[in-house]
């Protein structure tokens, strides 16, 4: 009968342990990126009229020539300013750029950015390349004060 019992008691502590670690699906989530057209963003790094000029086309992709990619001060989608994931088509309905021009690595960013500070609790900082689009494969939340000097932390664009 103990036998029995003790036998009992360890199928339940498998079990419990087999549907606590099934719950927890964070590291299966597959990372995304969020693809925009080079228009979209050749306005956003100009003057941000919504008409993309031949000029700012120009622009965007020398401006890719000569970097690999482009840090830019964005603005956190508000109802995940705490979480860590972030769903891709959440950060493609708009891309919010805070300043025209990126910079093209992070510690660019932080050197001209220093003790800067944004009001507003949180910002992201989103990082682009080009492909074939401009992809937003990285974004960084950091609090609005002081921001350049300032504690990043990544966080998951996923699908």
């Amino acid at each position: 009968m103990k036998n029995n019992t003790q036998l009992l008691q360890f199928g339940y502590v498998i079990l419990f342990l087999s549907i606590f670690l099934s719950c927890d699906n964070s590291d299966n989530v597959e990372e995304a990126t969020v693809s925009f057209n080079s228009e979209t963003v050749a306005d956003i790094f100009g003057n941000k009229d919504g008409i993309t000029s031949t000029q700012e086309l120009l622009d965007l992709d020398q401006y890719f020539e000569n970097n690999n990619e482009a840090w830019c001060i964005s603005s956190c989608p508000g109802d995940y300013w705490f979480e860590s994931d972030i769903p891709s088509e959440v950060l493609s309905e708009k891309l919010i750029i805070f300043q025209g021009s990126p910079y093209p690595s992070e510690d660019s960013l932080r050197q001209a950015n220093g003790g800067k500070s944004i009001r507003t609790p949180y910002i992201t900082i989103s990082v682009l390349k080009s492909e074939s689009q401009i992809i937003l494969y990285k974004i960084y939340r950091s609090p609005g004060p002081r921001f350049g000097e300032a504690t990043w932390t990544r966080l998951r664009i996923i699908q």
